[in-house]
């Protein structure tokens, strides 16, 4: 099953709360796909973006935001921001952890 959800970021939340929110969002519409009497076992779902200057980098589009994105990195430290969410049906409960993580570019050429 896959998830039909809008990554829209509300304009209160932080851009470091986005990924855990996506997740479980994710996790809910996997959730009401389901017929009300069939069980539920386990749904998990995942979300990570990278942030840089409170600026959230979700995947490129295409090859060209790519590599505006790769410019834009180089030699730079980001952080990498994954959240995950896990649904339990059996006790109809939702679970979501967030880990952050700081990466750093080399400076790149044009070439590279």
């Amino acid at each position: 099953m896959s998830p039909n959800i809008e990554e829209i970021k509300p304009d209160d939340m932080s851009v470091y709360d986005a990924p855990e929110y996506f997740a479980s969002q994710k996790v809910n519409a996997i959730v009401r796909q389901f017929p009300p009497e069939q069980t539920i076992g386990w749904v998990f779902g995942a979300d990570t973006a990278i942030v840089l200057n409170d600026k959230m980098y979700g995947k490129p589009q295409n090859i060209d935001e790519a590599k505006e994105f790769l410019k834009t990195f180089s030699g730079k430290t980001h952080e990498v921001v994954s959240g995950i969410a896990l649904f339990n049906g059996n006790l109809n409960y939702l679970s979501t952890r967030v880990s952050k993580n700081s990466v750093t570019f080399k400076e790149l050429t044009e070439k590279e």
